[in-house]
C-alpha cells in the first residue's frame, strides 16, 4: 500500500574503488542522472533529492542536499530520518532500477520499514523504505554496531525482488561499469 506522501532520497558518498563514479557516463548519461530519472519517471514521489557527501557531484534533474553526517551509511540514514521522516532510500550507483522494482516495494509498504532482498538472499539497505518508527531503536543500535544489515534483517519487512533482482545491481568497480554498459547496449 503506497503512501501518497513519499519522497525518494538518493544516497551518494565518495567512492574509493571507482572515484567519481556517480558522474561517469553510461550510454550517454551520467549514472546519477539515470538513477534520478528512473525515480522521477515513476511519478510515485512528491520529491526526489540527492543526499550527498560528494561535493563534486552534479545532476540536472534533482536537487542535491549535502550530507554532513559523520561516519558510514547508518549515520547518513539516521540524519536523513531525522530530517525527512519517511522516504525510499536508493543507492546513487544503481542505474538498473525500474518502475516495476519501485512499484514492488511501494505496493507492499504498509507503514513498517521495508527492504528488498535479492533472489540470492542479499538485503539491499539502499533500496528500502525508512521512517520515524525506527529512529530511536536505530540510534541505540548504531552506538553498538555500524553494520546496517543485522538491523534491517531483524526490524524491516523483507520483500523478495525475485526476477527484478537485476535492478538492485550497484556499480562499484570499472568492471561493473563495463558490464553495465554492455547490459544496457552502449556498444
Amino acid at each position: 500500500m503506497w503512501c501518497e506522501e513519499m519522497m525518494a532520497i538518493i544516497f551518494v558518498k565518495r567512492s574509493q574503488r571507482l572515484p567519481g563514479k556517480h558522474n561517469l557516463n553510461i550510454c550517454g548519461k551520467k549514472m546519477i542522472q539515470m538513477v534520478c530519472g528512473a525515480l522521477l519517471e515513476s511519478k510515485k514521489f512528491d520529491e526526489v533529492i540527492i543526499y550527498s557527501k560528494d561535493t563534486s557531484l552534479k545532476c540536472d534533474f534533482c536537487d542535491i542536499v549535502n550530507d554532513y553526517s559523520k561516519g558510514v551509511l547508518i549515520d547518513s540514514l539516521i540524519a536523513a530520518i531525522d530530517e525527512y521522516n519517511n522516504f525510499l532510500a536508493v543507492g546513487g550507483d544503481m542505474p538498473f532500477i525500474t518502475s516495476p522494482l519501485i512499484n514492488l516495494l511501494l505496493d507492499e509498504y504498509v507503514g513498517k520499514p521495508a527492504a528488498l532482498i535479492s533472489s540470492e538472499g542479499i538485503i539491499e539497505p539502499l533500496f528500502a523504505i525508512y521512517n520515524k518508527t525506527i529512529i530511536k531503536e536505530l540510534k541505540e543500535y548504531s552506538s553498538i554496531s555500524k553494520s546496517i544489515y543485522p538491523f534491517i534483517s531483524r526490524r524491516f519487512m523483507l520483500i523478495n525482488a525475485g526476477d527484478l533482482s537485476q535492478g538492485l545491481k550497484s556499480i562499484n568497480t570499472y568492471d561493473d561499469l563495463e558490464e553495465a554498459r554492455k547490459i544496457l547496449g552502449c556498444y
